[in-house]
C-alpha cells in the first residue's frame, strides 16, 4: 500500500529533475542520470507487481486445492476423542 505511491512520487520527482536540468547546458549527465534513474525505477516496480500477482494467484489455486475445514474437523474430532470426559453435577 505505501509502495505505490512511493514509486509513482520518486519517479515524478527524477523526472521533474530531468526537466530542470535539461534546460542546463552542462548538466547533460545529471538529466540523463536522473532519467535512468526513473526508467529503472518502474522497472524495478513492475517486476515486482507481476512477481507478487503470480505468488498470490499461486497461493490461491493451493489454498482453493486443499480442503482445510476437513482436516480442522479431523482434528477436533481426534481432540475429542482422546480428551477425558467430565460428567457435570447437575
Amino acid at each position: 500500500m505505501l509502495l505505490t505511491p512511493l514509486a509513482a512520487v520518486s519517479t515524478w520527482l527524477c523526472i521533474t529533475g530531468a526537466i530542470h536540468y535539461s534546460q542546463f547546458e552542462k548538466a547533460k549527465w545529471e538529466t540523463a542520470g536522473l532519467i535512468t534513474l526513473a526508467v529503472f525505477l518502474m522497472l524495478i516496480y513492475c517486476v515486482w507487481c507481476m512477481v507478487r500477482t503470480i505468488s498470490e494467484n499461486v497461493l490461491f489455486v493451493i489454498f482453493e486445492n486443499h480442503d482445510y475445514l476437513d482436516g480442522l474437523r479431523q482434528l477436533l474430532t481426534e481432540e475429542k476423542r482422546f480428551s477425558p470426559r467430565t460428567s457435570s453435577p447437575i
